[in-house]
């Protein structure tokens, strides 16, 4: 029944509430104890919300920087050399998620996935490679991360070779020019 038989804390009292109504409890439950008065804390001057933003933000700012140093020392040209002095390939992912890999495997054999498949490209679809990645994802549990990053690398490195090797896709479309087209609006400007 400590709260009901609790004093209640003026408003007038330096200390914070939490500390009052424990410093309260803590006297109604030992007798011995109410005859010390309570310890006063020691207070640091009280800082405002705008300097504690500022400190908070100076901090992050800083573990930023640390970050992008380390990173930009560590990587250049899109390739950075590992601890042991071996070749690191940053163009391919080096970790997998089983769980997203699930979920498009999931969502290629659905209702959805396969009418998007049908609208977009006029039959459905088989997802064979949607199984091959999640149950390469799940082969690749059982090895370290080393292995595993190197594993990942291998296989991201395979499927973008064995989509050049089939040709051109529909999803191929656009080209890049290597000099700008000229006349178009030519006809245009001349007839009005």
């Amino acid at each position: 029944m400590g709260f009901w038989s609790r004093k209640p804390v003026a408003a007038s009292d330096s200390t914070s509430p939490i500390s009052a109504a424990a410093s309260s409890s803590s006297n109604d439950s030992s007798p011995s104890s109410q005859a010390q008065p309570p310890a006063a804390p020691a207070q640091a001057p009280a800082k405002s919300r705008d300097d504690l933003a500022d400190e908070e933000l100076s901090a992050f700012l800083k573990t930023i920087q640390s970050e992008s140093d380390q990173s930009s020392s560590s990587s250049k040209h899109g390739h950075s050399t590992g601890k042991d002095g071996t070749f690191q390939d940053t163009l391919y992912p080096t970790a997998m998620s089983c769980r997203e890999a699930f979920d498009e495997l999931y969502f290629c054999y659905s209702l959805g996935g396969q009418f998007k498949n049908l609208y977009r490209y006029g039959s459905y679809r088989e997802c064979a490679d949607k199984s091959a990645d999640f149950w390469f994802c799940m082969r690749t549990k059982m090895y370290g991360p080393v292995a595993k990053k190197e594993m990942i690398v291998k296989y991201h490195k395979e499927k973008e070779a064995q989509k050049y090797k089939r040709g051109p896709s529909s999803e191929d479309v656009w080209n890049v020019r290597t000099e700008p087209l000229t006349g178009l609006f030519d006809s245009a400007d001349e007839k009005s």
